[in-house]
């Protein structure tokens, strides 16, 4: 059988329930986080912007709200970002769809999560990343094409030429360089819809090449990427991907979390903040350039990737990291003194390198009143190896939706999520009533404007 014939039978038979109860559980935390990043996202700036662009596109703009909170999760050997992708698609699949089966939607969320993170993986993601090429944003149609295709019944065959359509309307390609609004989330938006499409196509008798992943020369050929496509099949159907995704604790770029957690450890062990004169961070090379970024009044992206105002506000403002919509993040002359002591420099060494890039690690040096603390993280908070628990993740939902006035929210989508993935009346109730919350969200938080 072809590499895109086992994915395709994965994809439409596979049952999360031959996997433990662990990692169902931990499969509802990644739903319910989902959950909460697509209505903190829905409260920005951007996803203003992205509302009239993306009318009728319900699918596309709620990926989009998702993915650009930056409080989704992370697997980071591929670099993707899947419950972004995979939560919205099914949930919109549920509402709009005739033949969307509510009772597969556990199902259907695992077989596109899996799928997306097994292709980011191949295409060797969390290196690609720094050459331009966004993994999720490439992933993202085969992933919908998965999770949509499992709710509207697919067979194997079927899902096999889903799979195949949605790969010809793979790109990836992306640049820092944009003028005016950068449309790197209108990207991802658009990404969506084509897998959706795929999916629609094959159920209505469209085909694709099953082989064309068999060797890596089409992906080399047409995207210029090299392609490990032992990745993509082994072990499929008898590991899980969720005991290795990530949950953020807070709104940041992942890569920026384990040298703010570092500084946040050595603050807990008793370093006086005041005192800090110096803050060095090293990394490994790949992503050094990307967080050593100077955050700039009025650009949020910045301000997500930027690992010096991210330890400024974790330091000195802590509240602010639970602020998704960041219009009125704090650039004091405190903030802006403590982040110009903070430098980022790329690592090469093996105690960082060992780890990337099924990690993200940072090992911070700071000096205080003359003496050197320092400490090296390799679990960030919210990493496999130092989970989230219901808790945390309680807390963490709480503050997000609270800096949009919505904290009570919380409670309601912790049931809901619980109930919607056994429960079939309840995964047809859950899709109206996010977008209920999302609407109360965006009315009444902080972010009205573009």
């Amino acid at each position: 059988m072809s590499i895109l014939g086992e994915l395709g039978a994965f994809a439409a038979g596979a049952s999360i329930r031959s996997q433990n109860m662990a990692l169902r559980d931990i499969q509802r935390r990644h739903f319910l986080d989902a959950l909460a990043a697509t209505i903190a996202g829905h409260a920005t700036g951007e996803a203003n912007a992205l509302a009239g662009v993306l009318a009728g596109r319900p699918l596309g703009r709620r990926v989009a709200e998702a993915r650009l909170s930056e409080v989704d999760d992370i697997h980071c050997a591929s670099c993707v970002t899947p419950s972004a992708v995979a939560v919205p698609a099914a949930l919109i699949a549920i509402e709009r769809e005739p033949d969307a089966d509510p009772a597969r939607l556990a199902d259907a969320l695992w077989v596109g999560t899996e799928t997306m993170t097994r292709l980011g993986a191949a295409i060797d993601g969390a290196r690609i990343l720094y050459r331009g090429i966004w993994p999720t944003y490439f992933c993202a149609p085969v992933g919908v094409a998965a999770t949509f295709g499992r709710l509207i019944g697919l067979d194997a065959e079927e899902m096999t030429n889903a799979l195949a359509i949605s790969l010809y309307l793979t790109s990836g390609a992306v640049s820092r360089r944009d003028r005016g609004r950068a449309p790197r989330w209108l990207l991802i938006a658009l990404a969506a819809e084509q897998g959706a499409h795929a999916a629609r196509a094959a159920r209505a008798g469209f085909g694709g090449d099953p082989g064309l992943l068999d060797s890596p020369d089409w992906l080399a050929n047409t995207r210029g990427i090299a392609l490990d496509a032992a990745r993509l099949a082994e072990g499929l159907g008898e590991t899980c991907i969720y005991g290795e995704l990530s949950l953020k604790p807070f709104c940041s770029a992942k890569q920026a979390i384990a040298a703010t957690d570092a500084v946040r450890d050595l603050l807990a062990d008793g370093l006086d903040p005041s005192a800090v004169e110096s803050v060095e961070i090293r990394v490994p090379p790949p992503y050094a350039a990307m967080i050593s970024r100077q955050a700039v009044p009025g650009d949020r992206t910045s301000t997500l990737v930027s690992a010096a105002y991210q330890i400024a506000l974790a330091v000195l403002r802590p509240d602010a990291m639970y602020d998704v919509g960041r219009t009125d993040m704090p650039f004091d002359e405190e903030i802006a003194a403590l982040a110009g002591r903070i430098a980022v420099r790329g690592d090469e060494s093996p105690e960082l390198m060992v780890h990337f890039p099924a990690r993200f690690p940072a090992k911070v040096a700071i000096a205080a009143a003359g003496r050197s603390h320092e400490r090296c993280v390799v679990d960030a908070t919210g990493d496999p190896g130092r989970p989230l628990d219901d808790a945390a993740l309680r807390s963490k939902t709480a503050r997000i939706l609270d800096n949009l006035r919505h904290g009570e929210d919380a409670e309601t989508l912790f049931e809901m999520a619980g109930q919607a993935l056994t429960d079939t009346v309840a995964a047809r109730s859950l899709s109206s009533a996010l977008a209920r919350i999302s609407g109360r969200a965006a009315d009444g938080g902080r972010v009205r404007e573009a």
